[in-house]
């Protein structure tokens, strides 16, 4: 896949093919100099098998792949944060010295940076660079980061301290976030009430009526209302199923809305809420033409389980159910 194309370079994902080139043009000292020591060295062909197998297997996208005439010649990564800090990543790069000082890198990180916002919900991307490294120092501000401090002494590479350096850059806008409610929001209700006007028009079964009397929302003090530049965007909510269980409802995101990362946040959300309950699992139910929900699901660590309830004779139906711990 594509990510961006210019004369010069190619930004795409990551392929087994590339196996040698990665393990050539990696495998350079000067190259590590400036990487963390994590990355190894000598760098060999079983790394780079290793490297390309987690990526690709696992269909990550923070890898991209830096292509010049066919071959992979560097690297560009995200490495999400957690806990509060969940809404940034730190990016790392690297490029082969045949490509150094060619105005090639800076180029390349503003096109992944523009992919990746568009395509996560993160709000701000950061870059941590060893004091000594002024080629990247550079090529940061040539990509539009700002400098945010320095933390003195605080990276040990080649037997000797240095400085690091942090920068930032944010989403200009798109930002996205999320509000613990009832379902007596006025934007839960306007959200649940799009969400069926789609049901009934791509669903024979779901027009029939037959499951209206699942979803039934009056009482649930569980909701969550995601906003995208603070227009209602997408919504979901839980409720008890047994006293270790929560069964998760109405998850919906408006369709101008999807592909940006909303669903997961709303899902991840009910999920910590629900950890707050002692609930131990979570399941829920979708209809078999719901191919992107169900590879939300999987995607999350959710299981097919048998029907459960209300759901065992409708043949349309799907369910699943995560452990929590």
């Amino acid at each position: 896949m594509i990510i961006a194309e210019h004369a010069d370079f190619t930004i795409r994902r990551w392929e087994y093919s590339d196996e040698k080139a990665l393990a050539m043009n990696i495998n350079d000292k000067k190259v590590w100099d400036n990487c963390r020591d994590i990355l190894p060295f000598p760098y060999s062909v079983e790394d780079a098998k290793q490297f390309l197998k987690s990526v690709i297997e696992n269909n990550i996208i923070n890898h991209y792949c830096i292509s010049i005439q066919g071959e992979a010649v560097g690297n560009i990564s995200l490495s999400p944060d957690n806990d509060v800090e969940r809404f940034s990543a730190e990016i790392g790069y690297w490029i082969s010295q045949k490509y150094q000082n060619q105005n090639i890198m800076s180029r390349a990180l503003t096109d992944v940076i523009e992919h990746y916002f568009n395509s996560t919900h993160f709000v701000r991307i950061y870059a941590n660079v060893f004091g000594f490294n002024q080629s990247s120092h550079r090529v940061l501000h040539k990509a539009g980061f700002s400098g945010v401090g320095v933390k003195h002494k605080a990276v040990f590479k080649n037997g000797r301290f240095t400085d690091m350096y942090e920068y930032e850059i944010l989403r200009e806008s798109g930002y996205i976030c999320f509000e613990r409610t009832d379902a007596e929001s006025r934007d839960f209700k306007e959200l649940v009430s799009d969400l069926e006007k789609e049901l009934n028009a791509t669903n024979a079964v779901y027009s029939q009526g037959i499951y209206s009397k699942f979803n039934i929302t009056k009482g649930i003090d569980t909701v969550v209302v995601a906003y995208f530049d603070e227009t209602p965007a997408g919504c979901g909510c839980f409720r008890k199923y047994d006293d270790g269980t929560m069964e998760i409802k109405r998850m919906f995101v408006r369709p101008q809305y999807r592909r940006k990362g909303i669903s997961n946040i709303i899902l991840n959300e009910l999920e910590r809420w629900g950890k707050e309950h002692n609930y131990e699992r979570a399941i829920l139910e979708t209809g078999r033409q719901h191919i992107q929900a169900m590879n939300l699901y999987k995607k999350n660590g959710y299981f097919l389980i048998e029907n459960y309830d209300e759901y065992k004779n409708i043949e349309n139906s799907l369910c699943f159910c995560k452990e929590l711990n």
